[in-house]
C-alpha cells in the first residue's frame, strides 16, 4: 500500500469520525437528519419523545408496524418493553401497537411533536382467556360497602350465625353492621355483640325500601301510602335531622361516594336522583334514560342508557358522550383501582379505555344472554351471568 493511498484512507476516516461524532451529538441533544423535508428546507429535524406505561408490564412496543428499540440504541440493542421512554422519534403521527403474549393488544394513533413528551402511562391489558364457571360468586355477597381485608363470604357467614339470614347487611366499617329482617331495620355491634332495631315497619306503619349508613347518620327511603320520603336519622337519638320527599317508586336503590353524596336510583322510571348528605338538597337536576351507572370519580359518575355510554360530571351538572352501541348494553363493571370500565351486551364482554384509548373498544369474550357483570375487590376476575347450553349460570373470566 503506497503513502497516497494510506494518507487518502487516513483522512477518509479522520472525516468519517467527524461525520459520524457530529450526528451522535446531534443525536444525542434530541436531532435527526430528516431527508423527507429536505425540499422544505428542514433536513435536521428536533425529536420528540414517546413515554409508555402498561399494566402488567413488560409489554413490547409497535410503532407504525415496527418494534421499537431501548433509547440510547441506534442501530444494535434491546427491544424496548413497557414502561418505556422511546426518544429521537421524528415528528409525525404513529401508529402505537402494545402487545404482550396472552393478552389483547392496545393501539392508538398519538402525536410527536419536536422538543415534548407523548404521554400514555395508563395502559390496561385484558387477558385473553376462556370462561369457567363461579363456584362461589364472592361479587354476589349481600354485604355491600364493606372496608377491609376480610372475605365477604367469611363475614357474611359469622354474621348469619349471630343474627340469621336477612334481607341485605350494609356497614360503613368492620364491627358495627346494619340489616333488614322481619320488617325491622336493625344494628349488630360486633365488638358488644348487641343487637339494637333502629326501625320497625309494623310499628311506624309504613314500608322501608332501602338504607344506607354514613357515619353517625342512617339514610333511609320510607313509603307511607303513596308518599315516598328519603330520611336522615341520627343513630345517636334516633330522630329524623332532614327528609324529603321523592316521586313514587316501589323501588329505591341507595348508594354514597367518599364526599358522601347520596345517590337515589329508581330502576323502575330510570332516573337518578344525588343529594348532600348533611342538607338532602339536590346536586344537580335528576338524571334520566339510566339503565345502570357507576361512580367514576367523587364528582364524576358513567351512566349507560340502552344504547350509549355517557360522562356526567356533578360540579358542572353536564352530560356528555363516551361512545354509542348498536346492540343492547346489559351491565357496566367499572374499576376505580386500574380505571377502566367493563360493559356487557347480551352477545359480548368489552372493555372502553376511557383514559388512554380515546374510547376504545375491545371485545374480551362473546357468549350468549351475557348480564350484570361485577368486578372482584382486586379488579382481576370479572363475574357474570350467561348461558351455555341452554342454562344459564354465573360464570367468571381473569382480565388481569
Amino acid at each position: 500500500m503506497n503513502k497516497k493511498l494510506r494518507d487518502a484512507m487516513f483522512f477518509f476516516f479522520v472525516l468519517l469520525f467527524i461525520v459520524a461524532t457530529f450526528l451522535l451529538s446531534l443525536y444525542a441533544a434530541g436531532y435527526r437528519l430528516d431527508f423527507a423535508r429536505a425540499l422544505k428546507g428542514r433536513v435536521l429535524q428536533k425529536t420528540g419523545t414517546l413515554i409508555l406505561a402498561s399494566t402488567p408490564k413488560g409489554a413490547d412496543i409497535y410503532l407504525d408496524g415496527k418494534q421499537a428499540k431501548s433509547s440510547g440504541s441506534i442501530i444494535f440493542g434491546d427491544y424496548a418493553t413497557t414502561p418505556a421512554k422511546v426518544k429521537n422519534l421524528l415528528p409525525k403521527e404513529y401508529l402505537v401497537e402494545i402487545k404482550l403474549d396472552g393478552y389483547w393488544p392496545w393501539e392508538k394513533k398519538m402525536m410527536i411533536y419536536g422538543g415534548q413528551s407523548t404521554y400514555a402511562e395508563n395502559i390496561v391489558l385484558f387477558k385473553r382467556c376462556i370462561p369457567t364457571e363461579a363456584e362461589k360468586l364472592m361479587a354476589d355477597s349481600c354485604l355491600i360497602n364493606l372496608s377491609g381485608d376480610l372475605e365477604n363470604e367469611e363475614i357474611l357467614k359469622n354474621l348469619e350465625s349471630k343474627i340469621g339470614k336477612s334481607e341485605k347487611i350494609k356497614t360503613e366499617n368492620n364491627f358495627l353492621f346494619f340489616f333488614k329482617k322481619n320488617g325491622q331495620i336493625s344494628s349488630y355491634n360486633q365488638k358488644n355483640e348487641e343487637i339494637s332495631i333502629i326501625l320497625d315497619e309494623k310499628i311506624n306503619q309504613e314500608e322501608y325500601l332501602d338504607y344506607l349508613p354514613i357515619e353517625e347518620a342512617l339514610f333511609v327511603t320510607a313509603k307511607n301510602d303513596s308518599r315516598i320520603e328519603l330520611r336522615n336519622y341520627n343513630l345517636k337519638t334516633n330522630t329524623i335531622n332532614t327528609k324529603i320527599n321523592l316521586p313514587s317508586s316501589w323501588k329505591y336503590q341507595l348508594s354514597s361516594n367518599q364526599n358522601n353524596v347520596i345517590a337515589a336510583y329508581n330502576p323502575d322510571g330510570q332516573n337518578l336522583f344525588l343529594f348532600d348528605s348533611k342538607t338532602l338538597s339536590p346536586r344537580g337536576t335528576a338524571i334520566n334514560s339510566v339503565r345502570y351507572w357507576n361512580w367514576l370519580e367523587d364528582e364524576k359518575l358513567l351512566i349507560a342508557g340502552d344504547f350509549e355510554i355517557t360522562h356526567y360530571d356533578l360540579k358542572n351538572n353536564s352530560r356528555w358522550l363516551v361512545t354509542r352501541i348498536s346492540e343492547k348494553i346489559t351491565g357496566l363493571a367499572w374499576s376505580k383501582k386500574k380505571k377502566y370500565l367493563i360493559y356487557t351486551t347480551e352477545t359480548s364482554i368489552n372493555s372502553i379505555d376511557l383514559y388512554e384509548g380515546s374510547g376504545r373498544i375491545t371485545k374480551l369474550l362473546e357468549g350468549s344472554k351475557i348480564s350484570q357483570p361485577r368486578l372482584d375487590e382486586k379488579a382481576k376476575t370479572l363475574y357474570f351471568q350467561a348461558e351455555t347450553n341452554g342454562i344459564m349460570s354465573w360464570q367468571k373470566i381473569e382480565v388481569q
